[in-house]
């Protein structure tokens, strides 16, 4: 199956998946039309940093063994829009990049292409929606993430990954795409901001970038559409944002060779995606957070104030348990306290 390649990779440690050939005139006219669905990013480079937030089907709450993908709806209810949406704006972050989808395809909302392909993964409450809401208060934007969910069999199946001929899997991912950015409209900052598996999974089933672009940018044009190609070869000329998978590494401004005129990243918004504690935690808290941060705050200090210098927009996660409520921290207090200072230091902005 084509998303296999990446276990080759990961044993061999080299993979050759294609060879791309253009007649000149078609990739110039391609070019140009990538360049002029290009979105204004200022706001990213002037926010300075954002907070990426893992609310996965496979996370744990405080206490308990179930996965929140075993209780989705309940968890969704439980969910304290208020108490996050002011511990967000404590970090200081200008957005959130949220997850609606991660390893197993569901939705923290109504959505009509979701249950026509999958009955059973959608909520009554529109968790979305009243993230926007309230993080806006805050002045706080919310992006989100997707998911190409590869390892959830009942969505593969349904929405067609399995089809010798992937012209089905790929007018639903459009499909889910427009419906979501037309729902929210220019209220969202984007639909797919960061489309993980664009390169390792996604890729290998000759997805149409422009169209899929043009679905998240339906309902606001100046939405990023985000095709994650780690630090391997761009993967579209209809990609706008640099994603890459930090791995808790150290924030670093890419070499600026990367971006020249018709390079490996020509064209896209440098940024830089990384954890302050873990992505997700695949074994249950038992009431503790485990994964104490990765560098000391003053270290981290010092790197957002590198790519704050570089124009460079970061987007930290902090790991987060699947019942957000005032009742109990949701993020580990110690991540929290550390973006308390990244905020004094790099916006000059007390608490």
């Amino acid at each position: 199956e084509p998303y296999r390649q990446r276990d080759h990779v990961t044993k061999h440690g080299f993979c050759m998946w294609s060879i791309e050939l253009f007649r000149p005139e078609s990739y110039t006219a391609i070019r140009n039309r990538a360049r002029e669905m290009k979105p204004d990013l200022n706001w990213m480079t002037e926010g300075k940093y954002g907070i990426f937030v893992h609310f996965s089907p496979i996370s744990y709450a405080s206490n308990g063994e179930t996965l929140l993908k075993d209780q989705y709806q309940a968890m969704v209810n439980l969910f304290n829009v208020e108490a996050f949406a002011d511990t967000i704006a404590e970090t200081g972050a200008s957005w959130v990049c949220f997850t609606t989808t991660h390893v197993a395809q569901y939705w923290p909302g109504p959505n009509k292409t979701l249950d026509r392909i999958l009955p059973g993964r959608t909520c009554e409450r529109d968790l979305i929606r009243e993230l926007i809401d309230e993080l806006g208060k805050h002045d706080i934007r919310l992006m989100l993430y997707y998911g190409v969910n590869w390892k959830d069999s009942a969505w593969t199946l349904a929405a067609g990954m399995h089809e010798p001929n992937s012209t089905r899997y790929v007018d639903n991912v459009e499909s889910l795409f427009r419906e979501i950015s037309l729902r929210y409209g220019e209220d969202l900052v984007s639909t797919a901001g960061y489309f993980d598996g664009a390169g390792w999974t996604a890729y290998q089933f000759d997805p149409p970038w422009e169209k899929w672009n043009n679905a998240i940018k339906a309902g606001n044009p100046n939405a990023p559409a985000g095709f994650s190609q780690n630090w391997g070869p761009g993967v579209s000329l209809f990609s706008d944002l640099q994603m890459t998978d930090g791995r808790g590494n150290r924030p670093a401004p890419a070499p600026e060779w990367m971006f020249r005129k018709e390079g490996q990243y020509d064209g896209l918004q440098p940024a830089f995606w990384g954890h302050i504690d873990e992505w997700i935690r695949f074994e249950p808290y038992h009431g503790t957070f485990p994964d104490d941060p990765v560098y000391t705050t003053q270290e981290y200090i010092e790197l957002f104030r590198i790519m704050d210098e570089a124009n460079i927009p970061v987007t930290m996660n902090m790991l987060i348990t699947s019942d957000v409520t005032s009742e109990r921290p949701f993020f580990n207090p110690k991540c929290v306290e550390i973006m308390r200072e990244v905020r004094k230091a790099i916006k000059g902005e007390e608490n």
